[in-house]
């Protein structure tokens, strides 16, 4: 059910039936505020005005039945621990710490309870719940989040890979400082420089001994210095380096984020209200809280929780059976019952639900009221004629209701979205059905207003668009367009001058058409709605675009054709191909 069928057609409400049903419950009853009574009488008339031409008088007849109940409701909000945990290097300072490998679990196990019996956190649950919209009204067995809540444990613990020293030996040298001597490899000698380790010199007297390692081919090792070592690189001659699984501070961190979500349960007493008001609130209550037609505050919270059973009988159990949940207690108040408005000796009634008197389950008294416009607009939607159109829709638009649902599809279009608005607008006197009818109308007689002006701009338009076509291509215009603009003729970039002439052609008649069925639109419906309604937006093209597309397609393959018949021995002829095809030997 949507939000404006609340009370449509949900079954029939005898007060009788619901007061009987309810003996017993007068601490649980209160006579209504007159207040409430303005409020519904104001709503009628605002429902009235405009639609009943000869309404005089409207009063309520009848508001015995009419009575704020109070009941008590709760939400049960049942916490579910959700954790991961990391391994962090260093001493993570952010999050609690626990002193203790068991103070660790202890803390993760005992979270929820924590956040049950600690007033400041508990808070944070209820107060999240009750700064909803809703108030947690009829939530059942949902899940939610609470952000607020969240937590990150620690635990420190030594790193054993350093044994906490936050260094371990150096993977290169093994701790020694000193690694073997990448250039001589430890041999402490390397090949000559000056003879490339032959021991001997080319010469222009000819091949001599080197006179620099004197015929040994090999000298000593310049890195090391002869000594087949060098200082480590990897530690810096230090020996050590700092341990990578604690990034050498020699601790690491168990970090446990907790975050907590809820399985909420929504109850209420239902035994002492009556049964009509139990379904509406079990159906629509969060609708009704939100919009304030259920008014609902916070009891106070004991240390003794009260637990609602599904039968709606209250009983108490102690706070240790209820360690992982927070029960949030409400007084709740919704004016409810049957009352009966006159409206020139007519009788409507109604049933009066919530602090903002909506009227709902009432019979279609709008339909009765306004029969001509509704028959006058259903005739106009049936397409018979543009004239006899036109004055239907100013016999509709005598009546409010329909003059608004005119100006919605005027100047939303979305026929849905129209049906909605009046829906909420009018939550009663006129049928789902009806509206959904008269919208549907609404939308094929403004369709039937602009039909003919729109073709017949279309069609101008795309007459304007063959007098180009003709042109740019029986003339011969095409290939110097193309050439002014640096495409090349005889490849298929010069085809771009017919994609940019189609797409002009469909603008042209598009737009013409478009003007021709807002100037119908708004000369046709020149005092039945607002002009500035008509200005803020133009009517649906629809299928009409599609003809304008297919017309200038029509047009250009003409012209391109043309082009062919006119070619004359010696010109460039740009024609693709399958055009060329299409024409006879």
């Amino acid at each position: 059910m949507s939000e404006n069928d609340t009370g449509r057609n949900v079954g029939n409400f005898d007060p009788e039936d619901d007061l009987e049903s309810a003996e017993g419950s007068q601490s649980f009853v209160e006579e209504i505020d007159p207040k409430l009574l303005d409020r519904a009488l104001k709503r009628i008339k605002s429902y009235l005005r405009g639609n009943a031409h000869d309404l005089k008088d409207v009063q309520i007849s009848d508001s015995k039945g009419v009575q704020t109940f109070r009941f008590r409701a709760d939400v049960q909000i049942k916490l579910v621990p959700q954790y991961g945990i990391k391994i962090e290097p260093g001493k993570n300072m952010r999050a609690e710490l626990a002193v203790s490998q068991e103070d660790f679990q202890r803390k993760i196990q005992g979270s929820v309870h924590e956040i049950v019996t600690v007033p400041q956190k508990r808070q944070l649950v209820v107060d999240f719940v009750f700064n909803r919209s809703d108030k947690g009204f009829c939530i059942k067995d949902q899940s939610v989040k609470f952000k607020s809540l969240a937590r990150d444990l620690v635990q420190h613990e030594q790193c054993s890979s350093c044994s906490h020293s936050g260094h371990v030996p150096c993977p290169r040298c093994h701790g020694k400082r000193m690694e073997t001597c990448p250039n001589c490899r430890g041999t402490r000698q390397m090949p000559c420089s000056k003879c490339g380790g032959s021991g001997r010199l080319q010469t222009p007297q000819g091949s001599r001994p080197c006179d620099f390692c004197h015929g040994q081919t090999r000298i000593s090792c310049t890195m090391c210095g002869a000594q087949g070592q060098v200082k480590c690189r990897g530690c810096g001659a230090r020996g050590e380096i700092a341990c990578q699984k604690c990034s050498g501070t020699g601790w690491l961190s168990h970090v446990a984020h907790i975050e907590f979500q809820g399985r909420v349960h929504f109850s209420f007493e239902k035994h002492k209200l009556p049964p009509r008001l139990v379904a509406l609130i079990e159906d629509r209550g969060a609708f009704l809280a939100s919009r304030g037609d259920l008014e609902a505050s916070l009891r106070p919270q004991a240390s003794i929780q009260t637990h609602t059973t599904g039968e709606g009988t209250l009983r108490q159990e102690s706070e240790d059976h209820f360690e992982d949940t927070v029960l949030i207690e409400y007084d709740a108040s919704c004016p409810f019952g049957a009352l009966e408005f006159e409206a020139d000796t007519k009788k409507i009634p109604a049933i009066l639900l919530g602090w903002q008197a909506r009227l709902i389950e009432s019979p279609s008294f709008l339909e009765e009221y306004t029969r001509p416009g509704i028959e006058a607009l259903s005739e106009a939607g049936q397409d018979r004629g543009q004239v006899n159109i036109v004055s239907l829709l100013k016999k509709a638009a005598r009546y409010a209701i329909w003059k608004e649902l005119l100006s919605q599809v005027l100047q939303t279009g979305n026929l849905r979205k129209v049906s909605q608005i009046m829906l909420n607008r009018y939550e009663t006197g006129v049928s789902r059905e009806c509206i959904v009818h008269m919208v549907k109308s609404a939308d094929r007689a403004i369709r039937s207003v602009t039909r003919l002006p729109r073709y017949a701009g279309i069609v101008s338009g795309l007459i304007l668009y063959t007098g180009v076509a003709y042109k740019v291509y029986a003339d011969g215009a095409r290939f110097d367009l193309a050439t002014s603009v640096g495409l090349d003729t005889h490849s298929v970039s010069s085809h771009i001058v017919d994609v940019g002439l189609t797409v002009c052609g469909i603008m042209l008649g598009g737009g013409l058409g478009q003007l021709g069925a807002w100037i119908a639109q708004k000369r046709a419906f020149s005092g039945i709605v607002a002009d500035d309604v008509l200005s803020r937006r133009l009517p649906r093209m629809g299928v009409a675009l599609l003809w304008s597309v297919i017309g200038s397609c029509v047009v250009t393959i003409g012209g391109l054709i043309a082009a062919a018949l006119t070619y004359s021995e010696g010109e460039v002829l740009d024609i693709p191909d399958w055009i060329i095809r299409l024409m006879p030997a």
